[in-house]
């Protein structure tokens, strides 16, 4: 079965293990914050949560705003100060365990994180696991912070793209999802504010592929996990995923997959 990627190729984190030097922790300062540090032996991945501030890190300034991300290298020179009374910020103190050169690779990184849900999720359930202290428990804090450092670098290093550009690439998250399966291409440009001609040229250009064959696509590849994990037959299957003729479901299964769905089916049953 053919994928399309829609998405550009971005370099790996350079590491694939870490050590935390103590627990993540939200810090809220309430009255000025002023903050100065020269003195530390591993990374700091600093995100803010709430208010605005100023970070100069080796000099260099950086605007702070709510999901502002930082990962600060160490003994680098730290200054910041806050425009507000108010600043939450989350805190992780770790260094790399595979290849500690390896990570001397990082920048000065200050990106919007725009996942905030997600990273927020991670957050909050950091921030429980210190109640227990098993090394279950911090091998599962590592790898959230890990995860945390993975947003933050797909931010860094992520295709800057255009407003309508963001917006066709939600909309193929929400057909990969099985949302809009069935979804007219009409309804697709109208929602991106683009002539259905001018939708089609940036989506293909996006995917490689039409709106229209990448939704026949997604179908399929959706009947494709129904027939190898389910044995309903097929015209239920065609069916659920949206289409009212199940010959016409056959004729496009066969278009894209090369055969019929009973003998997809067959094959895969005895592979």
């Amino acid at each position: 079965m053919h994928y399309c990627n829609i998405y550009m190729e971005i370099k790996p984190l350079p590491m694939t293990q870490l050590e935390l030097i103590d627990a993540p922790f939200i810090y809220e300062n309430k009255g000025s914050w002023v903050w100065e540090s020269t003195q530390r032996d591993h990374y700091n991945l600093w995100i803010c949560l709430e208010g605005n501030a100023e970070l100069v890190c080796d000099g260099v300034v950086h605007a702070v705003g709510p999901w502002s991300a930082f990962i600060l290298p160490p003994s680098s020179e730290i200054v910041g100060h806050s425009y507000e009374g108010f600043l939450g910020n989350f805190s992780a103190h770790w260094m790399p365990v595979d290849d500690k050169s390896v990570a001397l690779d990082f920048d000065v990184i200050g990106v919007k994180i725009r996942e905030f849900g997600v990273a927020m999720a991670i957050i909050q359930y950091l921030l429980r696991l210190p109640v227990y202290s098993d090394r279950f428990a911090s091998q599962q804090s590592e790898q959230l912070v890990l995860s945390l450092l993975g947003i933050v670098w797909r931010e860094r290093y992520s295709l800057k793209v255009g407003p309508s550009d963001a917006l066709i690439y939600r909309q193929i998250e929400r057909i990969r999802s099985g949302q809009d399966l069935f979804i007219s291409v009409d309804a697709l440009a109208a929602e991106a504010k683009l002539s259905r001609m001018h939708y089609t040229r940036v989506f293909t250009q996006l995917t490689t592929l039409s709106p229209n064959r990448y939704l026949i696509q997604q179908r399929i590849e959706r009947a494709c996990v129904l027939l190898k994990e389910t044995n309903w037959t097929i015209d239920r299957i065609s069916s659920v995923i949206g289409y009212a003729d199940a010959y016409f479901f056959g004729r496009q299964f066969r278009r894209v997959q090369g055969q019929s769905p009973g003998l997809y089916r067959d094959s895969k049953v005895r592979g």
